[in-house]
């Protein structure tokens, strides 16, 4: 086989082959790594900005999570503050009425209860002076009676005479007297007109009744 030679002027190796300069294959694969290593780091650059991105975006998301949720609380309590007015003036109102409705009650009671008391007391007064009435009447029968009795004779009987005092004195005092009897009045006026007729005997049945 046979050598080949380098040509003259060229650098040879052991065996005399031509020696080839590897600058430029250095150069390349230097090159090569070079640009390996900006897209690397390019790359980087890339994951690095996304990541960045993807943080913002949470963060947005996350804000806007918090302010939707602030708005809802707001709303919430908004709402609840609306009712626990409602039902407050819903309460006064109620209350308003139950004190309105108990003061005319009050004062309903109050005018009934006038009305009867101003009515028993007039029907007691018309009661009480019809009474009077009919005891000054009888009073007064008696006293003509008596006076007729004394011009028909000169002597008058004492018990008599002072039976009729007595009655007319029970019959004056009775504008100033509480609890007078009137019925017993009237019975004692009437018995004493019958004593006029039944003599002694009827003077002494006046005279118990009257102290009675």
């Amino acid at each position: 086989m046979s050598q080949v030679r380098s040509p003259p002027g060229m650098a040879t190796d052991s065996s005399g082959g031509p020696v080839v300069d590897p600058t430029a294959n250095v150069i390349a694969l230097n090159d090569a790594a070079n640009r390996r290593q900006d897209d690397l780091r390019e790359a980087n650059n890339r994951w690095i900005i996304a990541e960045i991105q993807q943080l913002k975006e949470l963060l947005r998301a996350q804000a806007e999570h918090a302010k939707e949720l602030a708005e809802k609380e707001s709303s919430r309590l908004d709402s609840i503050r609306q009712v626990d007015e409602v039902t407050k003036t819903a309460a006064q109102a109620q209350n308003s009425l139950a004190i309105s409705t108990l003061a005319k009650q009050t004062t309903d009671i109050a005018t009934t209860l006038s009305t009867q008391v101003q009515t028993t007391a007039q029907a007691a007064e018309a009661r009480r002076q019809a009474d009077m009435a009919e005891v000054t009447k009888r009073v007064s029968a008696l006293e003509l009676a008596l006076s007729a009795s004394v011009g028909k004779s000169t002597v008058a009987d004492p018990a008599l005479i002072e039976l009729a005092a007595a009655v007319k004195t029970l019959a004056s005092k009775e504008n100033t007297r509480t609890g007078f009897d009137a019925g017993k009045a009237a019975a004692i006026a009437a018995g004493l007109a019958a004593a006029t007729a039944v003599g002694g005997g009827g003077v002494a049945l006046i005279m118990k009744l009257a102290g009675s």
